[in-house]
């Protein structure tokens, strides 16, 4: 059964606590990009209750799809997962957003590089840093500045300022 599955799913707690994710999906369309495999993502969307209200998911099994593709076609580099921009492109195009406001929110400075590579034209995207999941939040923001997030938030309700603006 899908559900007894392990993997890190099952043993990690959500970056954003479910009455802040209830909060933003009752505001915006979400979207997941995520380095993990697709299981394991719709799994984690399923704990949190909130599998018909997250638009679209890009996943590791997406990355790995693309990549066999560009070696296949000679491209180099040919790694698709992030900082590539090829998963935040994915989710815009699944998700038929490609202007207007948006943000991407992410803990690592691979996800901060992977936004500002994938913000092009008039898709512009705000990177937002998240540090209340890491060891050092100081050294964690200040990764997070230098790989460019236009803000860096302290606590998960602060997200909720952003679908406030």
């Amino acid at each position: 059964m899908l559900g007894e599955r392990e993997g890190l799913w099952t043993r990690e707690r959500p970056l954003v606590p479910s009455d802040v994710l209830e909060a933003l999906v009752a505001a915006v369309p979400l979207a997941l990009v995520t380095g993990r495999p697709a299981l394991e993502a719709e799994l984690a969307i399923a704990r949190t209750g909130l599998t018909d209200r997250v638009a679209t998911v890009a996943s590791e099994d997406d990355a790995s799809a693309e990549t066999a593709r560009r070696r296949a076609a000679g491209i180099h580099p040919a790694e698709a997962g992030k900082p590539d921009p090829y998963l935040v492109q994915l989710a815009l195009q699944r998700s038929g957003r490609s202007s207007g406001r948006m943000a991407y929110v992410g803990d690592l400075a691979d996800d901060m590089l992977c936004v500002r590579a994938a913000t092009r034209g008039e898709a512009r995207i705000e990177a937002v840093g998240v540090t209340w999941g890491a060891e050092d939040p100081v050294e964690a923001a200040a990764a997070l500045r230098a790989a460019g997030a236009d803000r860096v938030l302290e606590e998960p309700p602060q997200l909720l300022e952003l679908v406030r603006r």
